[in-house]
């Protein structure tokens, strides 16, 4: 009898004790990630939901930016190879985004937070300017084309 309680009690224990390590181990992902979330090294900006493609159940997807700017600000190649080179946690795949990207984190710079007063380059090249490449200010919102070799700010973006 006393053997009965006590394989209990064990067991009772033990199922406490995995109940708390699966709590705290838990990937993050297993908890709700929102817009505005620190992950992977970069901010959450939009997450796939369900019905959108792309959409997995027990793996989230979406749009990452990095914390901070890019430093410097700096010529639009430069940005291109800083991309290139970067690596923030466990990934090298961050870039420059497009104009849709930065629109976007233009939309949410109050919930991302870090962004200067001026001008962001785009990842794209201007179909006005053989020189020039689009930039979004962050004052206003605007979209126009710089021209190249001005320094302007970069935020890097990755999809995860």
């Amino acid at each position: 009898m006393k053997s009965s309680k006590m394989k209990r009690s064990i067991i009772l224990q033990t199922g406490w004790l995995l109940c708390l390590v699966f709590f705290v181990a838990a990937p993050v992902h297993a908890q709700r990630l929102k817009p505005g979330d620190s992950y992977q090294g970069g901010i959450v900006v939009t997450i796939i939901e369900k019905g959108q493609p792309g959409y997995e159940k027990k793996v989230p997807h979406g749009l990452l930016v990095a914390k901070e700017d890019a430093g410097k600000m700096m010529k639009w190649s430069e940005a291109i190879q800083l991309a290139k080179d970067f690596r923030l946690g466990e990934s090298d795949q961050w870039r420059v985004p497009n104009k849709e990207e930065l629109e976007l984190l233009y939309v949410h710079r109050q919930l991302i937070g870090g962004f200067q007063v001026g001008n962001y380059w785009t990842s794209q090249p201007s179909k006005e300017d053989a020189n020039g490449a689009y930039v979004i200010n962050f004052y206003n919102g605007y979209t126009y084309t710089e021209y190249r070799e001005t320094p302007v700010h970069v935020r890097l973006i990755r999809k995860f």
